[in-house]
């Protein structure tokens, strides 16, 4: 979220700032650098400070760039990715590669000079584009948290009703009311802040935005989350359960089934050794002469096809324990990737909102320093989503694994 903090501080007291790296951008009048007062940016002064903090910040740039395109490429390389629930994995790939393009790379010019030399135009597209991005992504946060107690909660009414185009149209809203509500207060912000030097989006003149910014695009958001969340979870408990018991009820009926074969089996036998004779010879007057093995033949045909019947009625089908198993490997799956996403996004970006909140009323109260460190946090929760991907999700390493074979083999 593209916010500068707007202090008004003198030139002697800059010095805070080691060389020429500000925390933020400070608003610093030198008089003795311009004759009306202005102020004048400086050069980049080559320290070990800036040179570590300029490698650090431009790594963390490069990752997230290669990350996210890699998971794009991913979505085109292999189609299969293509199902409803990844369309929003596609999403917050899409914002966290455009927050890395348009946000992230010049913040970290703007944080290594400690001032903005891009000017207006290019200022203005990078509040936007870093705000938009914002709603964007917890939007859709929020969409796929819907989404994962849709299925659990309702699943029938989930898999007979949700497709491609329904998880489309839902993308389209969350895109449509990121612009809707971010355009209005973006422009009349821009027509009291327009600086030469200085980007800034200051929480201290836009206290009714932040009040909105904090209940629709985070508490809210997060509320909903954590609710969906722990529903979800307490469902796959349930049914890792029901799973278990099946197996325990099959397993037993296999046993029981087992043991009734051999006991007819054995008592077949029995009778045969015991009785042999007078069943040959009755089998022959009544059967025209048949001989006794193709009697016997005849019973054990008979009771294996009662077994089978058994086996049918005795408890859940094969068939359908298998799909029960599958379905319930899957939805694990995506509910380990929906815990990782969450975590990290809570993570990053709940220090950040507290911070921002409470600079909107009361500045002093938050250090320069922490600010900064919390502002770059909710960069690297971009960072770290290709990542959680590949981690959690078998189909995306195998995805990866095949863009980057190809990649190897163009270069060789």
């Amino acid at each position: 979220m593209a916010m500068e903090i707007n202090i008004t501080k003198n030139c002697e007291n800059v010095t805070e700032s080691s060389g020429n790296v500000s925390n933020f951008p400070v608003r610093c009048f030198n008089e003795t650098s311009s004759s009306n007062g202005n102020w004048m940016p400086s050069e980049f002064e080559a320290s070990a400070k800036n040179i570590v903090l300029s490698v650090v910040l431009t790594t963390i740039d490069v990752v997230t760039i290669l990350g996210n395109l890699l998971v794009l490429v991913a979505f085109f390389v292999e189609k299969k990715l293509f199902h409803p629930f990844n369309m929003f994995i596609f999403n917050l790939a899409v914002t966290d590669f455009l927050v890395a393009i348009t946000a992230m790379t010049f913040y970290t010019i703007d944080t290594l000079l400690g001032y903005w030399p891009f000017g207006y135009v290019m200022c203005g597209l990078w509040i936007y584009f870093d705000f938009a991005m914002t709603f964007a992504s917890v939007f859709t946060l929020v969409a796929i948290s819907i989404d994962r107690f849709w299925c659990v909660t309702w699943a029938v009414h989930y898999r007979r009703y949700n497709s491609k185009t329904k998880t489309a149209i839902i993308l389209a809203v969350i895109w449509f009311c990121v612009f809707a509500i971010w355009t209005p207060p973006f422009i009349g912000d821009r027509l009291k802040h327009n600086e030469i030097y200085f980007c800034i989006w200051e929480p201290s003149d836009n206290r009714e935005f932040v009040i909105f910014v904090a209940v629709v695009g985070h508490y809210i958001p997060c509320f909903i989350m954590v609710f969906c969340y722990i529903k979800v979870f307490i469902t796959m408990r349930r049914q890792v359960i029901l799973v278990e018991n099946m197996n325990t009820t099959h397993m037993n009926v296999s046993n029981l089934q087992n043991t009734r074969h051999a006991v007819q089996t054995n008592s077949v036998n029995d009778l045969s050794n015991t009785h042999i004779g007078t069943v040959s010879s009755t089998v022959e007057q009544n059967n025209g002469g048949n001989r006794p093995h193709q009697m016997f033949r005849r019973i054990n045909n008979s009771t294996n096809n009662s077994n089978t019947q058994s086996h049918d009625s005795g408890g859940p089908s094969t068939a359908g324990r298998t799909i029960l198993r599958t379905n319930h490997s899957r939805e694990r799956r995506i509910f380990i990737t929906l815990t990782y996403v969450l975590l990290s996004y809570l993570i990053c970006w709940f220090p950040f909102y507290i911070a921002f909140d409470t600079y909107a009323w009361k500045p002093n109260v938050v250090p320069g320093d922490l600010y900064t460190f919390f502002f770059w946090m909710t960069y690297v929760n971009s960072t770290l989503n290709p990542f959680i991907y590949a981690y959690t999700s078998k189909e995306f390493r195998g995805a990866f694994i095949k863009v980057l074979s190809s990649l190897c083999n163009c270069f060789t």
